[in-house]
Protein backbone atom coordinates (compact mmCIF):
# COMPACT_ATOMS: atom_id res chain seq x y z
CA UNK A 1 0.00 0.00 0.00
CA UNK A 2 2.63 2.50 0.57
CA UNK A 3 4.79 1.86 -2.30
CA UNK A 4 4.84 1.57 -6.19
CA UNK A 5 8.31 -0.08 -6.60
CA UNK A 6 10.02 0.89 -9.39
CA UNK A 7 10.88 -2.64 -11.73
CA UNK A 8 13.92 -0.85 -13.61
CA UNK A 9 15.62 1.05 -10.71
CA UNK A 10 17.95 2.31 -12.90
CA UNK A 11 19.48 -0.55 -14.53
CA UNK A 12 22.36 -0.82 -12.20
CA UNK A 13 22.73 2.78 -11.20
CA UNK A 14 24.83 3.28 -13.92
CA UNK A 15 22.15 3.43 -16.44
CA UNK A 16 23.31 6.74 -19.11
CA UNK A 17 19.62 8.23 -18.58
CA UNK A 18 16.94 7.94 -15.21
CA UNK A 19 14.09 6.53 -16.02
CA UNK A 20 11.04 8.70 -17.21
CA UNK A 21 8.85 7.66 -13.95
CA UNK A 22 7.42 8.44 -11.15
CA UNK A 23 9.92 6.91 -8.37
CA UNK A 24 9.58 4.31 -5.71
CA UNK A 25 12.74 3.20 -4.88
CA UNK A 26 13.64 -0.32 -3.08
CA UNK A 27 17.14 -1.36 -2.91
CA UNK A 28 17.89 -4.76 -1.90
CA UNK A 29 22.14 -4.09 -1.99
CA UNK A 30 23.50 -1.52 -0.54
CA UNK A 31 26.36 -0.90 -2.65
CA UNK A 32 23.19 -0.04 -5.45
CA UNK A 33 22.02 2.52 -3.01
CA UNK A 34 25.62 4.41 -2.34
CA UNK A 35 25.33 4.38 -6.32
CA UNK A 36 22.37 6.24 -6.44
CA UNK A 37 23.49 8.86 -4.70
CA UNK A 38 26.91 8.86 -5.99
CA UNK A 39 25.14 9.05 -9.42
CA UNK A 40 23.28 12.54 -8.22
CA UNK A 41 26.70 14.21 -6.96
CA UNK A 42 28.13 13.23 -10.40
CA UNK A 43 25.38 13.77 -13.23
CA UNK A 44 23.19 17.05 -13.03
CA UNK A 45 20.45 15.56 -15.11
CA UNK A 46 20.15 12.55 -13.39
CA UNK A 47 20.13 14.88 -9.82
CA UNK A 48 17.16 17.06 -11.39
CA UNK A 49 15.19 14.28 -11.81
CA UNK A 50 15.48 12.15 -8.93
CA UNK A 51 14.59 15.62 -6.90
CA UNK A 52 11.10 15.95 -9.14
CA UNK A 53 10.42 12.70 -8.72
CA UNK A 54 11.61 10.32 -5.95
CA UNK A 55 9.02 10.21 -2.98
CA UNK A 56 9.96 7.22 -1.12
CA UNK A 57 13.06 5.00 -0.55
CA UNK A 58 12.62 1.88 0.92
CA UNK A 59 16.27 0.25 2.25
CA UNK A 60 14.89 -2.42 5.10
CA UNK A 61 17.92 -3.92 5.91
CA UNK A 62 16.20 -7.25 8.23
CA UNK A 63 17.45 -9.90 5.73
CA UNK A 64 20.75 -8.16 5.09
CA UNK A 65 24.04 -9.40 7.11
CA UNK A 66 26.35 -7.27 9.24
CA UNK A 67 28.88 -6.24 5.65
CA UNK A 68 25.85 -5.71 4.04
CA UNK A 69 24.12 -3.00 5.87
CA UNK A 70 24.09 0.37 4.97
CA UNK A 71 25.70 2.01 7.36
CA UNK A 72 25.68 6.52 6.42
CA UNK A 73 23.34 8.41 4.90
CA UNK A 74 24.93 10.12 2.07
CA UNK A 75 24.78 14.00 2.07
CA UNK A 76 23.43 13.85 -1.39
CA UNK A 77 19.73 12.61 0.58
CA UNK A 78 19.41 16.81 0.78
CA UNK A 79 18.76 16.65 -3.06
CA UNK A 80 15.66 14.66 -2.59
CA UNK A 81 13.26 17.79 -1.53
CA UNK A 82 10.33 15.71 -2.82
CA UNK A 83 10.66 12.63 -1.15
CA UNK A 84 8.22 12.04 1.76
CA UNK A 85 9.03 8.23 3.26
CA UNK A 86 12.10 6.82 4.08
CA UNK A 87 12.63 3.39 5.47
CA UNK A 88 16.19 2.54 6.70
CA UNK A 89 15.21 -0.05 9.22
CA UNK A 90 17.64 -2.12 10.35
CA UNK A 91 21.04 -1.00 9.41
CA UNK A 92 24.04 0.35 10.84
CA UNK A 93 23.69 3.44 11.06
CA UNK A 94 24.88 5.68 13.65
CA UNK A 95 24.24 9.39 12.31
CA UNK A 96 22.18 11.91 10.30
CA UNK A 97 23.80 13.77 8.05
CA UNK A 98 23.06 17.66 8.29
CA UNK A 99 21.56 17.54 4.86
CA UNK A 100 18.31 16.24 6.11
CA UNK A 101 17.10 19.67 6.87
CA UNK A 102 15.84 19.67 3.23
CA UNK A 103 13.49 16.86 3.68
CA UNK A 104 10.41 19.52 3.85
CA UNK A 105 8.13 17.14 2.66
CA UNK A 106 8.88 14.03 4.74
CA UNK A 107 6.50 12.61 6.07
CA UNK A 108 7.41 9.10 7.46
CA UNK A 109 10.81 8.58 8.85
CA UNK A 110 12.12 4.84 10.12
CA UNK A 111 15.32 4.27 11.81
CA UNK A 112 14.06 1.55 14.26
CA UNK A 113 17.40 -0.99 14.43
CA UNK A 114 20.15 1.26 14.09
CA UNK A 115 23.10 2.68 15.85
CA UNK A 116 21.80 6.00 16.20
CA UNK A 117 23.02 7.86 20.02
CA UNK A 118 21.04 10.92 19.58
CA UNK A 119 18.59 12.92 17.50
CA UNK A 120 20.08 16.12 15.79
CA UNK A 121 18.70 19.41 16.29
CA UNK A 122 18.57 19.15 12.12
CA UNK A 123 15.36 16.90 12.20
CA UNK A 124 13.40 20.61 13.73
CA UNK A 125 12.93 21.48 10.19
CA UNK A 126 11.24 18.38 8.59
CA UNK A 127 8.43 19.77 9.37
CA UNK A 128 5.65 17.32 7.19
CA UNK A 129 7.14 14.71 9.69
CA UNK A 130 3.84 12.38 10.92
CA UNK A 131 5.39 9.51 11.81
CA UNK A 132 9.24 8.99 13.17
CA UNK A 133 10.52 5.39 14.16
CA UNK A 134 14.15 5.49 16.13
CA UNK A 135 13.20 2.23 18.03
CA UNK A 136 15.97 -0.25 19.21
CA UNK A 137 19.24 2.70 18.52
CA UNK A 138 21.26 3.93 21.49
CA UNK A 139 19.76 6.75 22.10
CA UNK A 140 21.03 8.81 24.92
CA UNK A 141 19.34 12.15 24.14
CA UNK A 142 16.95 13.88 21.95
CA UNK A 143 17.24 17.56 21.08
CA UNK A 144 14.79 20.22 22.69
CA UNK A 145 13.73 21.39 18.93
CA UNK A 146 12.19 18.32 18.50
CA UNK A 147 9.04 20.43 19.61
CA UNK A 148 9.25 22.15 16.34
CA UNK A 149 7.70 19.16 14.96
CA UNK A 150 4.02 20.21 15.03
CA UNK A 151 2.53 17.96 12.46
CA UNK A 152 4.34 14.24 14.30
CA UNK A 153 1.38 12.27 15.60
CA UNK A 154 3.73 8.79 16.27
CA UNK A 155 6.58 8.95 17.68
CA UNK A 156 8.75 5.51 18.71
CA UNK A 157 11.85 5.94 21.24
CA UNK A 158 11.19 2.76 23.04
CA UNK A 159 14.61 0.67 23.58
CA UNK A 160 17.09 3.16 23.92
CA UNK A 161 18.88 4.69 26.26
CA UNK A 162 17.08 7.79 27.52
CA UNK A 163 17.82 8.61 30.94
CA UNK A 164 15.26 12.07 30.47
CA UNK A 165 12.77 13.48 28.00
CA UNK A 166 13.30 17.45 26.51
CA UNK A 167 10.83 19.73 27.92
CA UNK A 168 9.95 20.45 24.08
CA UNK A 169 8.26 17.02 23.89
CA UNK A 170 5.70 19.30 25.77
CA UNK A 171 4.97 21.38 22.07
CA UNK A 172 4.23 18.56 19.15
CA UNK A 173 0.75 19.51 19.24
CA UNK A 174 -0.38 17.14 17.10
CA UNK A 175 1.19 14.06 18.90
CA UNK A 176 -1.39 10.81 19.27
CA UNK A 177 1.16 8.40 20.48
CA UNK A 178 4.16 8.12 21.90
CA UNK A 179 6.37 5.10 22.50
CA UNK A 180 9.55 5.61 25.59
CA UNK A 181 9.47 1.77 26.66
CA UNK A 182 12.26 0.27 27.72
CA UNK A 183 14.35 3.23 28.59
CA UNK A 184 16.04 4.54 31.67
CA UNK A 185 14.05 7.41 32.63
CA UNK A 186 13.56 8.70 35.47
CA UNK A 187 10.92 11.03 35.47
CA UNK A 188 8.92 12.98 32.64
CA UNK A 189 8.77 16.28 31.68
CA UNK A 190 5.90 18.46 33.36
CA UNK A 191 5.50 20.45 29.72
CA UNK A 192 3.30 17.34 28.93
CA UNK A 193 -0.65 17.78 28.95
CA UNK A 194 -1.82 18.55 32.66
CA UNK A 195 -5.40 18.57 31.62
CA UNK A 196 -8.30 17.05 29.01
CA UNK A 197 -8.87 20.19 27.56
CA UNK A 198 -4.87 20.33 26.98
CA UNK A 199 -4.93 17.03 25.27
CA UNK A 200 -5.68 17.51 21.98
CA UNK A 201 -5.16 13.78 19.53
CA UNK A 202 -2.90 12.31 22.48
CA UNK A 203 -4.05 8.63 23.04
CA UNK A 204 -1.23 6.89 24.37
CA UNK A 205 1.88 7.39 26.23
CA UNK A 206 3.63 3.80 26.79
CA UNK A 207 6.19 4.21 29.50
CA UNK A 208 6.68 0.11 30.25
CA UNK A 209 10.02 -1.23 31.58
CA UNK A 210 11.48 1.75 33.03
CA UNK A 211 12.16 0.65 36.11
CA UNK A 212 13.34 3.87 38.28
CA UNK A 213 10.24 6.19 36.40
CA UNK A 214 8.69 8.67 39.03
CA UNK A 215 5.55 10.41 37.36
CA UNK A 216 5.17 13.98 38.56
CA UNK A 217 2.04 14.73 40.41
CA UNK A 218 1.44 17.23 38.01
CA UNK A 219 0.93 14.64 35.44
CA UNK A 220 -1.07 12.62 37.25
CA UNK A 221 -4.25 12.94 35.09
CA UNK A 222 -2.85 11.04 32.24
CA UNK A 223 -2.47 8.01 34.72
CA UNK A 224 -6.00 8.45 36.01
CA UNK A 225 -6.85 8.95 31.77
CA UNK A 226 -5.30 5.91 31.07
CA UNK A 227 -3.15 7.54 28.52
CA UNK A 228 0.67 6.67 30.48
CA UNK A 229 0.92 2.96 30.89
CA UNK A 230 3.37 2.11 33.62
CA UNK A 231 3.25 -1.61 33.99
CA UNK A 232 6.58 -3.20 33.61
Amino acid sequence: MFFVFSAILFGAAHAANAPDINWSLSFDDKEVFYAFFKKMDTDRDYRQLAAARVTTIWCDGANWSGKEKVDRIPPQIGFLINLEWLELAENRISQLPSQIEFLRKLKVLNLNHNLLTEIPPEVEYLSSLESFSVASNQIKRVTEKISHLIKLEYFFLNSNLLTSLPAGMGGLSSLKELDVSNNQLTTLPKTLPKTRAKLNNLTSINCMQNPNLKIPKELQFLIDEEIIYLEN
